[in-house]
């Protein structure tokens, strides 16, 4: 079975729901995406899951995205965008990750927990690297395994983490970028392609159903 891991461009239950999976894969898979998450969690969740599939597809997120990680016991159940690592479908970790969302994510309104200070403070940062040093790390060490264990696998990101967007929880690669093995790396990311084609939902964000079905056609050729 095929493992496929996202944020909420990959997630079925977000309501934008991302519902490209049945026209990109032939063969049986299954999703752990959740809305708002960062590269960590995806990256861990894959860690933790990985052992029960035999290929993976992989879609990262946004760079400016960042996560407090709080053990599963000790969260704040107020919160939605606090998952433990292994959501929905299990096993569930311990590790537990609260998620910011990037700079404007809703923890400004809703999130009062032990980790609020701390989002308060990275989202200040003038360093032009912290974020991309921060996730590449996660994106980089998690193909790395893929690669070392002989996994199938394919890997892209929700846009071109080259490109210089104002979305706030984009962000623009200035670190690590070289050591990316881009020998799986599937180039025709779905921001640009709903870009070229008109192809966003009323949020301006995410991709409309016809135009996730469009983009998952033109990204199976790589398949």
């Amino acid at each position: 079975m095929k493992l496929v891991l996202g944020c909420s461009y990959t997630d079925p239950q977000w309501p934008n729901s991302a519902s490209w999976h049945s026209t990109m894969f032939d063969e049986p898979y299954r999703v752990f995406a959740k809305g708002g998450v960062d590269n960590s969690w995806i990256a861990r969740t894959g860690f933790h899951v990985i052992k029960d599939y035999s290929s993976v597809f992989v879609m990262f997120t946004g760079l400016n995205r960042t996560s407090i990680t709080i053990p599963q016991d000790c969260v704040d159940n107020d919160y939605y965008f606090s998952f433990p690592i292994g959501y929905d479908f299990g096993p569930h970790g311990d590790v537990n990750l609260v998620q910011s969302g990037g700079p404007a994510g809703v923890w400004n309104e809703q999130y009062f927990g032990p980790a609020r200070s701390v989002f308060k403070t990275i989202h200040t940062t003038n360093s032009n690297t912290y974020f991309s040093q921060l996730n590449m790390y996660h994106v980089i060490m998690f193909l790395n395994y893929l690669k070392a264990q002989n996994i199938s696998y394919k890997y892209t990101f929700i846009y071109d983490i080259i490109q210089d967007y104002e979305e706030p929880s984009l962000g623009k690669c200035n670190a690590y970028y070289d050591m990316l093995d881009k020998t799986h790396y599937i180039p025709i990311t779905p921001y640009e392609f709903a870009l070229k084609t008109n192809g966003f939902s009323e949020d301006g964000f995410h991709l409309t159903k016809e135009c996730q079905v469009a983009w998952a056609h033109e990204v199976k050729k790589y398949l």
